[in-house]
Order: structure tokens, then C-alpha cells, then sequence
């Protein structure tokens, strides 16, 4: 957030929550997972620090049917990655075109064919600013 850096903010916060597979989307997320950032760092690609889902036909994997899948097991879709776009693109919404051509080019460098969502402009308003980046299974 450029605003708590400019207020002096100098720290990073992650956390990591386990889920049921089989629960929909829509679900309480589970418990914090009670690991040091440098142990869950080594096995980022490992499938338990990944998130899969399950998704019915036609719609997206945050959707509220789809559900959390094991990503060891029977999935459909994974997220590869996910990136935040107001403090590259300004407050404002800035347009789809704009958006669509930034969300390809962060996509694209993953190396794999993916599907990406996109906000539309009643999404960033709503504060909902990300790109997210999904492979297929």
C-alpha cells in the first residue's frame, strides 16, 4: 500500500490458511497454518502450498460452486499467479483494454497457457484490483 509507505510502514505480512478439500469456494478458509515463512518458502511449488479447484462448466474457480481441490489429486483449474493492479495502473479504473493488455503480459511470462480474470470497472470499485492467472488441467 503506497499510502502506509509514505505514513513509514516498513513491514510485510503473510499468511497461509489450510482449506477442506470439497469446500466450496465460498467457505470459511481453515485454519492459519502454524509454519515459519522460511520453511513454507522452500516448498512453495510443492501442490500442498498451491491452490487448485474444482469448477463447474462455464463458470470461474471463484465462483461460489467451485470447490477447493487437492492439487495432488483431480483438479481443473490452478492459480499460477496473481498480481495487484492499482499501484501499477492508478485508483482510477483504467479501462479494460488497458487491463486486459496488462493482465496477458503478466500471464504470459508464466510459460504456460492460462486463463486469466480480470476486474471490470464494478469490481475495482468495489476494491477487487487483482489479476489472477490460472493453468488448466
Amino acid at each position: 500500500d503506497p499510502f502506509a509507505w509514505a505514513a513509514g510502514a516498513r513491514w510485510l505480512r503473510c499468511d497461509v490458511f489450510a482449506v477442506k478439500w470439497g469446500s466450496k469456494h465460498d467457505a470459511e478458509v481453515g485454519a492459519l497454518v502454524k509454519s515459519d515463512l522460511n520453511s513454507i518458502s522452500q516448498h512453495y511449488s510443492d501442490n500442498d502450498y498451491q491452490l487448485c479447484m474444482k469448477v463447474t462448466p462455464g463458470d470461474s474457480p471463484m465462483s461460489p460452486n467451485s470447490t477447493y481441490a487437492d492439487c495432488d489429486g483431480s483438479w481443473d483449474m490452478k492459480l499460477i499467479g496473481e498480481q495487484e493492479l492499482s499501484s501499477q495502473l492508478g485508483k482510477s479504473y483504467p479501462g479494460d483494454i488497458l487491463i486486459q493488455q496488462t493482465a496477458n503480459s503478466f500471464c504470459y511470462q508464466f510459460g504456460v497457457p492460462a486463463i486469466y480474470y480480470y476486474p471490470n470497472q464494478d469490481n475495482w470499485d468495489a476494491g477487487n484490483t487483482y489479476v489472477r492467472c490460472w493453468q488448466q488441467y
